[in-house]
């Protein structure tokens, strides 16, 4: 099964092209439901610790991407505050790939995810201010 994969490369939005083997989930508290009832999550330290030691060592060096994804609050699940809606979030991607398209017109590059060190060098220039705060 090929899919894309949305995120974010180092010049613009980007989607890929990928084939993943699987994805994966864990939930190191005991309580599954934690932030829906209650504001506070029962799960200690001491917990995740415990639950992530069980998982086998040579298995998570067959992850090649971790991702924590942060918890969303019931009262943000069931607001009705208005938000972006998915015809402008459409359109912001698409004039993404525009800019992606136009960027790349005349190589065999299509997309940023596809840039290595040569391309990345070229089209995403740090000021030189800016390349020493680390």
């Amino acid at each position: 099964m090929f899919g894309r994969y949305q995120g974010i490369s180092p010049c613009e939005p980007a989607s890929s092209p990928v084939k993943p083997n699987g994805i994966w989930a864990t939930q190191p508290c005991e309580d599954v439901f934690r932030g829906l009832a209650k504001e506070q999550a029962d799960c200690t330290e001491a917990q995740r610790n415990k639950y992530y030691s069980k998982i086998s060592g040579p298995l998570l060096d067959r992850i090649d991407i971790q991702v924590e994804v942060p918890e969303v609050k019931f009262r943000d699940i069931v607001s009705r505050v208005e938000s972006e809606s998915s015809e402008a979030i459409k359109e912001r991607v698409f004039r993404a790939r525009r800019i992606q398209l136009e960027r790349f017109r005349g190589t065999r590059i299509y997309a940023n995810a596809q840039m290595g060190a040569k391309e990345v060098k070229a089209f995403c220039r740090i000021d030189r201010e800016i390349q020493f705060i680390y």
